[in-house]
């Protein structure tokens, strides 16, 4: 892509990346990676013509959460997920699907992260399958 001078490539990170998250710990964890990755490398090959995006989604409904042994909660279908990455890939490095998701990073911003954390683990606890 570099040679080339264009192309993009899309990150699947999560709203999980701004919130440290009792009981998938991991999981957010490797979302704040792909986060970063992705600004990172946005800017490394921003004069090479290379877009880089972080899809950052909450809940959507897809398989993941049968894989992974959770319940859905306030699930975003797929569709308007993909149509906003692919709206703002090449134009912004972080795009955030949905108005309640939007909301919930702005509002971390103005909580302190052991806050954040306390609840996620109250909403993981009860949403963790046996």
């Amino acid at each position: 892509m570099a040679e080339r001078k264009r192309g993009g490539i899309i990150f699947v990170s999560s709203v999980s990346a701004y919130i440290a998250t009792p009981f998938e710990a991991s999981y957010a964890a490797s979302k704040v990676y792909e986060l970063f990755l992705a600004e990172s490398l946005g800017y490394e090959f921003k004069k090479k013509g290379v877009d880089m995006l972080a899809l950052c989604p909450g809940s959507t409904d897809t398989e993941f959460h049968e894989i992974a042994g959770s319940r859905p909660v306030a699930a975003m279908a797929v569709e308007p997920v993909v149509r906003l990455a692919l709206k703002k890939l090449g134009k912004t490095s972080v795009a955030i699907p949905g108005w309640h998701n939007r909301l919930l990073v702005y509002l971390l911003k103005f909580t302190p992260r052991r806050v954040h954390s306390y609840f996620a683990g109250k909403v993981m606890g009860n949403l963790v399958v046996p």
